[in-house]
């Protein structure tokens, strides 16, 4: 049963810390939008086409080479720092004892009892888990 579990708690993360992710998001945008356009200067067919185009073009692809070697060492360098932090947070977990299958678990123990249901005829037409639906989830989610 693969339920994205990391996939879940990395967007939670990202709304939590908008903070940190917001200027790296924006900065990735940034970065990507320059060596496009950049990149689309040096193989245009209207800047060859001009006077002392070609020299243009040549130039741009030595701007290409420098900007993509400063893109990679800030990326690197952003993603380092923001994996130090994940590792904190995943060292957190393991200190407090919870490992995945328990935060999987303690997640769909909360949906379950929490959130309300939809009624079926499996469930007798309930919109609501009580502790008498299922007592053994219910004494898993005390614990």
């Amino acid at each position: 049963m693969f339920n994205f579990f990391y996939a879940k708690l990395a967007f939670s993360n990202i709304r939590r810390d908008k903070r940190t992710y917001l200027p790296h998001i924006i900065a990735t945008a940034v970065i990507s939008g320059v060596y496009l356009l950049i990149a689309g200067l040096m193989f245009s067919d209207g800047l060859g086409g001009l006077p002392n185009g070609k020299t243009a073009q040549s130039m741009f692809i030595y701007g290409v080479v420098v900007f993509s070697i400063f893109a990679f060492f800030f990326m690197v360098y952003i993603n380092n720092f923001l994996i130090g932090r994940r590792k904190r947070e995943f060292g957190l977990y393991a200190v407090l004892g919870l490992e995945k299958q328990k935060l999987t678990e303690g997640k769909e123990l909360i949906k379950y009892f929490c959130q309300p249901c939809a009624p079926t005829k499996t469930n007798g037409q309930r919109t609501r888990n009580r502790p008498a639906h299922a007592p053994d989830k219910w004494l898993a989610f005390k614990k």
